[in-house]
């Protein structure tokens, strides 16, 4: 998330002419951080508030820090209390981002998109907010379209045990039923999570013990980000999920890999800059797979599913 970082230097630049006081805590703080000795780096920080409680610039680098380090609730409460002061739009905007960023770490995709929205009506033209945006979105929709496509399904089953209870006497039509509702369930079972990867793929070996790549408590089939980077499996996979995608060739798939290409960056900062052309891409793969679900939805007199654009 190089915004974080940027953002971060550029109030380190003019944080050395506010209370002079923290200044030499803020300093070693910027130091800490830039050598990614983020628990340090908070310590700085804390200490610097301690001395000047309204400094922006101690509370917004502390804030990050504590994102770096994982502690994404702790960072929220931090950026939400930056937001209770007199903040210009750029700080605002900043404070907004990263805790948008902070709420997709943590999954939680509705408040996530609440924050970019927030940080880019503070900020219009900022690129990057408008990526992630439509990264939290698109992630929204793909996790709101499996949900309907698994209402759809059993919708359809309740339909079909009412009938069965109506023809009983029917054992063609019974035998019949029976075998559709094998299929549908079998057809459910391959891709629990929709991500397009097969479910015996993302399991492992052992199916018995499905394979929980982020350990967190729910395995890859049934997880949309396995390996929480931020980046969608169904990204990450590749055109071929039979046989996902795997870029830098040491035998873990993109999906399960936090540094894909091994280029030393984490997959999640990666997304959060791509390029616009490359965040065109996806939202275009997005369109496509909006388009199969509906055409899909509609053989069953399923109403269509609309992707809202609302930024």
């Amino acid at each position: 998330m190089k915004k974080i970082l940027s953002a971060l230097i550029f109030l380190f630049v003019f944080s050395v002419t506010f209370a002079q006081q923290e200044r030499p805590y803020i300093r070693e703080g910027n130091e800490k951080f830039n050598n990614e000795q983020y628990e340090e780096a908070a310590q700085m920080f804390s200490k610097a508030l301690e001395l000047n409680p309204q400094s922006y610039e101690a509370s917004y680098n502390l804030a990050n820090s504590l994102h770096k380090l994982n502690k994404n609730e702790e960072a929220i409460q931090q950026y939400q209390t930056l937001l209770a002061k007199n903040l210009t739009s750029q700080q605002a905007s900043n404070v907004y981002f990263n805790m948008g960023n902070s709420y997709m770490a943590l999954n939680d995709l509705n408040k996530s998109i609440e924050a970019y929205k927030n940080a880019l009506r503070k900020n219009p033209t900022n690129p990057e907010i408008k990526h992630n945006l439509a990264v939290a979105q698109m992630m929204k929709q793909i996790a709101q379209n499996q949900q309907n496509q698994n209402q759809e399904n059993q919708d359809d089953q309740n339909g079909e045990n009412e009938q069965d209870d109506q023809n009983q006497s029917n054992n063609d039509q019974n035998n019949q039923n029976s075998d559709q509702n094998e299929q549908e369930n079998e057809s459910s079972a391959n891709d629990s999570d929709g991500d397009k990867i097969p479910d015996n793929v993302e399991k492992g070996n052992n199916s018995t013990k499905p394979s929980d790549a982020d350990n967190d408590g729910k395995p890859n089939h049934e997880d949309l980000d396995s390996d929480n980077d931020g980046v969608p499996d169904q990204i990450e996979a590749g055109n071929n999920p039979n046989q996902p995608k795997d870029t830098d060739n040491d035998k873990v798939p993109d999906y399960l890999d936090t540094d894909s290409d091994n280029d030393g960056t984490p997959d999640g900062e990666e997304m959060m800059t791509i390029s616009p052309e490359e965040a065109a891409r996806i939202l275009q793969a997005l369109a496509e797979d909006e388009k199969e679900l509906q055409e899909k939805l509609k053989l069953q007199n399923a109403q269509p599913i609309n992707v809202e654009k609302d930024w």
